[in-house]
């Protein structure tokens, strides 16, 4: 199985095009479990012992959801 060398060497605009269709690929697997992190997020403001926590963890929750949110767009 003797290929031509110029067959295996790839052009930099094929190896750009294989190295995006691996970063969609990876970003398609990515994608659902970053929307059930964001979905549980806006859950938990609405739970009844959300009451109870301290202005810090009130607001790291809400800048949890805020990022969570932009990186799911």
């Amino acid at each position: 199985m003797s290929e031509n060398p110029s067959e295996r060497e790839e052009g930099r605009e094929q190896r750009l095009n294989r190295e995006l269709d691996q970063l969609l690929n990876e970003l398609r697997v990515a994608m659902p479990g970053v929307q059930v992190l964001f979905a549980f997020l806006l859950a938990v403001p609405f739970q009844q012992r959300f009451a109870a926590v301290s202005e810090f963890q009130r607001g790291a929750s809400g800048t949890l959801s805020l990022r969570c949110g932009s990186c799911s767009v």
